[in-house]
């Protein structure tokens, strides 16, 4: 009997590596499950970015609107306390532009009037300019004070001590709404020559 031929082999058939041994390798599902975990963890810290990213951006809208409504209430209280008669009466005319009168301020030794009101959504100031001591100049100008005012009120039920409301809103919704406190913006008396 003859034995059989020895066959050689190649180097690129090698036999089913056991575990443990220097050639062991991952199967199919072994790999489709890792992937699977690493796309979930992926997924969510996209998720908690886009969440810091929007909670930061609201953030960022909040103190923007609130920084508008200080400088706002800065102006309408220097401004109250340097007028007279305080009223919201809407039959004030003015040589500015079109709109609904909220606010009319008379400043003794100025002809002029201070005329704070709305367009569209914006809040605008129509008056003598303010010149850089803080004093009112004898030119009027219509000036854009604020965009994207959802609203504002003035009530002048007491003319010594009217308050005002501000509601301010974001392109991303994010809004902000405040109120003036009477106590501030009480007027100061004082004779005119």
């Amino acid at each position: 009997m003859n034995p059989l031929p020895r066959v050689p082999r190649s180097g690129h058939l090698r036999p089913y590596a056991a575990a443990g041994s220097r050639h062991a390798s991952f199967t199919l599902v072994e790999l489709l499950i890792a992937t699977f975990v690493g796309l979930l963890s992926l997924s969510a810290i996209i998720a908690i970015i886009i969440s810091y990213v929007n909670s930061r951006n609201r953030l960022e809208a909040s103190v923007r609107l609130q920084d508008n409504w200080a400088r706002l209430q800065f102006l309408l209280d220097r401004e109250i306390q340097e007028s007279v008669p305080v009223t919201s009466a809407s039959s004030v005319s003015t040589s500015c532009g079109s709109g609904t009168i909220r606010l009319s301020l008379e400043v003794p030794g100025n002809s002029n009037r201070i005329i704070y009101y709305t367009s569209a959504a914006n809040l605008r100031r129509c008056g003598p300019v303010i010149d850089a001591n803080g004093n009112l100049g004898s030119t009027v100008a219509d000036q854009l004070l604020l965009n994207d005012v959802s609203s504002f009120t003035a009530d002048t039920s007491d003319p010594q001590r009217p308050s005002f409301s501000l509601s301010l809103s974001d392109a991303g919704g994010v809004t902000y709404t405040n109120q003036s406190h009477p106590t501030a913006t009480t007027y100061r008396s004082r004779p005119i020559n």
